[in-house]
């Protein structure tokens, strides 16, 4: 064994046998087999190439150098044992902070309000702090830590990033009922209409391959309108005669308020998985967790 691969248990074992100035002490007070911590010890001398214990008249005695790193492998043990304990203690009741989330506007309307309603008796002072950001903003942010979470569909964000299927999305059109293409859903009356587009150019968004998609189809004259926002589209759809093309789990809910009725593509759009993606430096961070496993399960119904 080397010195740089000394475990916890190797370190425990070692302030054990300086405290206690014996093997058969170390042994008990570690509630460990004798001959495992006589092992032990060896293991130590070897990979610090010190007897670090001595036989003397009466018991053992420490040599000069494991006097000498005594203090510094306490302190190890010390720091272990606080960040144990804090990820132990951990109460999201007590948790003072606010998250930095990036999301796209609709994304905010599907989990902003489902992620407090399922918090905020739990942890009444927490904040979350939703934005809207470009890709470069958002890896930016999550390397940095400024950013917490990104909830959305984002294939090319930097590397070191985890993340997290939520739930997937699939696509429909929605149009007043008494639109023509609610009457013949059809390509022809489709490609006819006219159309608002939701541009998510550069936000690094899944949609932008349906964004584009759209335009090469649709005839140009028949995009009267283009926007960066998914719920200024719908809002712009309900108040007049222009098709607007979304992730469809997301805008149902919203467009029945609208007025709007869903209808399927008259082609094929393929769908995305909606992520939450986190930095590696927030992996293990016990507040963190929480808010993953809060993000999680408040979109338990769109996983149905």
């Amino acid at each position: 064994m080397k010195f740089e691969e000394l475990s916890f248990k190797n370190l425990e074992l070692l302030s054990a046998l300086l405290n206690k100035r014996s093997v058969s002490g170390a042994a008990r007070s570690l509630d460990i087999p004798q001959p495992s911590a006589s092992h032990g010890l060896k293991r130590l001398r070897d990979a610090l190439d010190d007897q670090l214990l001595v036989r003397v008249k009466g018991g053992m005695e420490p040599t000069p150098r494991a006097l000498k790193i005594a203090d510094a492998v306490d302190k190890i043990l010390e720091t272990k044992e606080l960040l144990h304990k804090e990820s132990e203690d951990f109460s999201a009741s007590r948790l003072k902070r606010r998250f930095n989330i990036a999301c796209s506007d609709l994304g905010q309307m599907i989990f902003l309000p489902a992620l407090y309603n399922d918090t905020k008796e739990g942890a009444p002072q927490i904040c979350f702090n939703a934005m809207v950001l470009s890709k470069e903003q958002m890896s930016e942010g999550l390397e940095n830590g400024q950013v917490d979470l990104a909830f959305g569909a984002y294939p090319k964000l930097i590397a070191g990033i985890y993340q997290q299927t939520v739930y997937r999305e699939s696509y429909l059109c929605f149009v007043h009922p008494d639109h023509p293409f609610a009457k013949q859903s059809d390509e022809e009356t489709f490609i006819s209409s006219r159309h608002i587009i939701v541009s998510t150019r550069g936000m690094a968004h899944a949609h932008r391959k349906i964004e584009n998609g759209l335009i090469s189809r649709v005839p140009e004259s028949n995009i009267k309108l283009i926007t960066s926002s998914f719920l200024v589209a719908l809002g712009t759809s309900s108040l007049t005669d222009l098709i607007i093309t979304a992730p469809g789990n997301e805008m149902r809910s919203m467009s029945e308020r609208f007025g709007l009725i869903p209808i399927e593509p008259p082609f094929l759009l393929p769908g995305f998985e909606v992520n939450q993606y986190w930095h590696t430096r927030s992996q293990d961070d016990p507040g963190h967790k929480w808010l993953r496993q809060k993000v999680y399960a408040s979109m338990a119904h769109r996983r149905k």
